[in-house]
């Protein structure tokens, strides 16, 4: 299987708002539609194709979960820049992890593809 790098780099480099929405609408379902803030084309500007790249997978990873194990009905992902970080804040209603369960793949993944602060 090949990939067409410089393809994707275009894709990402264009409006990632749109790419983010798009990727966020799939995943809704009649049970439970996120509300969304502060997608907008500035905030992606100034993030480079790589954290573009973790973001895409980061969301998607937190979309599935949403839909396969929170129960939730209502969800908000939230969109932010602080102290020149890009934020992201994301709450569901849904039953949440219990402490005594062992996290499972998909979670360990998505928190190791943020950076350490």
């Amino acid at each position: 299987m090949s990939r067409n790098i410089a393809h994707e780099e275009d894709e990402l480099s264009g409006d990632f708002s749109e790419r983010v929405s798009i990727l966020l609408n799939a995943f809704k379902k009649p049970s439970v539609r996120p509300a969304v803030t502060g997608n907008e084309p500035e905030l992606w500007l100034p993030v480079g194709v790589d954290i573009k790249k973790q973001m895409e997978i980061v969301l998607q990873e937190m979309m599935v979960n949403m839909n396969k194990h929170s129960k939730a009905t209502q969800a908000f992902i939230g969109f932010s820049v602080v102290d020149n970080y890009l934020k992201i804040a994301y709450r569901d209603n849904g039953v949440g992890v219990a402490n005594n369960k062992k996290t499972g793949m998909g979670l360990k993944n998505t928190v190791s593809r943020y950076p350490e602060n």
